[in-house]
């Protein structure tokens, strides 16, 4: 059982370096010479772990559920897999205070194991440290002479103000993903690891966001044929639906042999959620088949472009038409919008050039990017209990971000009375128009030129070698939260990102949108 059951793909390299929390199972089956254990103290490892359920561990035991000491046992065992690693060496290092002088007391565990093996204690008033270090001379901004390589990164470090040098030989690639794209107009430093030198984390255990979409689309997909035209859609026998989404979840799995990564618990409560979030999409999207001119063209449609310097590719979820008119939806697992003011500046582009690529090759025009989002939506009813909820008001719940051409709103959802029930749209009276996220041809046509003016620019970056460390950010909360990626990016510990040194590229707050309509003729 201290055994992980899971394993991972490696890559050997002559030499590599692994960066692990202690619980994570791989150091178990890493074979690695040396190891060390940083920070092994008290309410660290093990993790403080508190009961403030509501239940007695009398309550744990009869619903055979782990209680409090289970918990505990499992932060222990922990640390028995990273001592069952395959190593020549093990440290264990702790603090004896934090960096503001407050006191921390070395792990309760560390008693422990010290009955179990024969540690070596290194004794700090020896000269294991070296003398400079120890005498605090860096820190009280002296230098010890003998130690030039030392001193060359410190100068080096403070001269170019935590900044790498541009690279002698570009990142540029004769093909680029909008994904690529992205990624280096939100932080050149962050391209550089991911798609420069290739550094890429160890896979989590439990089924990520990317996994959890291919599932999704693999099963929108296969059940297509329930919704591709509205005829279809108002013959569809939904007592069916649950009993399809259950066969094409589990044939993705057997087809995939995932089936082992399913003892993992929490990957079976996944697998049990994406079921209930897809019985309810296929329901969503029948309906919204159902009241739409539009009728499904394509699915998983791939879309190649070439750029005068590079070619361009990717794949787009779903592609609709009707007459002449082009509309394009992309399925996600979480909320997703298409911000205009943020796109002219390069951000969430893609689906931007999917429309603008597929439009030009099949010489028709712009009529939506929509986004949808397959996560389940709970219903807050101010219904009273003996009232019937409309079915109106939960499929309203499901309405795609995106914008549309306003020359199709009613093409799109052709029961529109006051407000759709598909897009973000109504009708204001008193303005006789429909107002919301709305655009005209002239507008999206504008909009794009934006995009591919700042691809252009994107293109000149990489191919000069710019890999600084200046992530975009903004001065306003909400707009630095949709935009700045240090927030869940893995390089963190590369970069160094430091306050003292490197600032974040700001973008323009300002509402830009201005810029994209037909009376502004200076917009350039």
């Amino acid at each position: 059982k201290l055994k992980p059951i899971l394993k991972e793909d490696k890559k050997i390299y002559n030499d590599h370096l692994y960066l692990l929390n202690y619980n994570q199972c791989y150091s178990g089956i890493l074979e690695c010479s040396y190891i060390y254990l940083v920070g092994v103290n008290e309410t660290i490892v093990p993790v403080q772990t508190k009961d403030t359920g509501i239940l007695l561990d009398h309550d744990y035991r009869i619903l055979n559920l782990p209680d409090l000491n289970h918990q505990i046992a499992l932060n222990q065992n922990s640390i028995l897999k990273v001592l069952n690693s395959n190593m020549n060496f093990i440290a264990i290092c702790f603090s004896n205070a934090t960096i503001d002088g407050q006191p921390l007391l070395k792990s309760s565990l560390y008693n422990q194991l010290k009955t179990m093996f024969n540690f070596t204690n290194i004794d700090i008033n020896n000269d294991y440290l070296h003398y400079s270090l120890k005498d605090k001379l860096y820190l009280l901004g002296g230098k010890d002479p003998n130690y030039k390589f030392l001193n060359n990164m410190i100068n080096h470090y403070k001269q170019t103000n935590n900044q790498p040098n541009n690279l002698t030989q570009s990142l540029f690639s004769s093909h680029l993903s909008p994904s690529k794209l992205e990624t280096y107009n939100a932080c050149s430093y962050k391209y550089f690891n991911q798609y420069g030198i290739k550094i890429y984390p160890f896979k989590d255990p439990t089924f990520q966001t990317n996994e959890i979409g291919t599932i999704v689309h693999y099963v929108l997909e296969k059940t297509k044929t329930l919704f591709c035209d509205n005829k279809t859609a108002i013959n569809v026998e939904f007592s069916q639906i649950n009993q399809l989404v259950d066969q094409y979840v589990d044939e993705y799995i057997n087809l995939n042999e995932l089936n082992e990564r399913l003892n993992y618990g929490t990957n079976n409560f996944i697998i049990t959620m994406i079921k209930q979030d897809l019985l309810n999409t296929v329901i969503v999207l029948i309906n919204q088949m159902k009241i739409t001119d539009f009728k499904i063209i394509g699915n998983e449609v791939e879309v190649k472009r070439d750029y005068s310097n590079f070619k361009f590719s990717g794949i787009v979820d779903r592609v609709d038409q009707y007459d002449k008119y082009l509309k394009i939806i992309d399925y996600k697992s979480s909320n997703k919008d298409l911000d205009i003011s943020l796109a002219i500046q390069g951000f969430n582009i893609q689906m931007l050039l999917y429309l603008d690529t597929l439009t030009n090759q099949m010489k028709l025009e712009k009529g939506a990017l929509l986004y949808f989002n397959t996560k389940k939506r709970i219903l807050a009813s101010t219904m009273k209990i003996n009232e019937t909820e409309s079915a109106n008001n939960f499929f309203k719940l499901y309405k795609m971000n995106g914008y549309v051409n306003e020359e199709v709103i009613e093409e799109i959802d052709n029961q529109i009375d006051k407000e759709s029930s598909i897009i973000k749209a109504k009708f204001v009276k008193k303005d006789d128009c429909y107002k919301g996220n709305i655009l005209s041809s002239y507008s999206f046509e504008r909009l794009l030129a934006y995009v591919n003016k700042h691809i252009e620019k994107l293109y000149q970056e990489i191919l000069s070698g710019k890999i600084s460390i200046d992530p975009k950010g903004s001065d306003d909360t909400t707009t630095h939260n949709k935009i700045n990626p240090c927030t869940y990016c893995k390089y963190q510990s590369l970069c160094n990102y430091d306050v003292f040194y490197n600032e974040h590229t700001l973008v323009d707050n300002n509402n830009l949108e201005y810029l994209i309509k037909e009376d502004v003729n200076n917009a350039d």
